[in-house]
């Protein structure tokens, strides 16, 4: 799942990015649950602004539809 700019698309329209990656079994849920994935969040320099997210692996899904859930798409959106 995915959802915004890859740093490619970034840079191809002249913005300046960056990428911040978290894999699964770096944290406790994704090694209970579903270690094999990762979260990916592009971000505009040096602002930090969150321009794309993406998801890849099990429960990719279910991990979109919380961020939807709290918010986090309007401000990727809307900020």
């Amino acid at each position: 799942a995915y959802f915004g700019l890859s740093v490619q698309q970034a840079s191809d329209r002249g913005i300046e990015a960056g990428e911040g990656l978290a894999l699964y079994k770096q944290c406790l849920r994704g090694c209970v649950f579903s270690p094999d994935g990762l979260l990916k969040l592009v971000f505009e320099q040096p602002s930090g602004r969150i321009i794309g997210v993406h998801i890849v692996g099990d429960d990719a899904c279910e991990v979109w539809y919380g961020m939807v859930w709290y918010g986090m798409v309007h401000h990727i959106v809307h900020d």
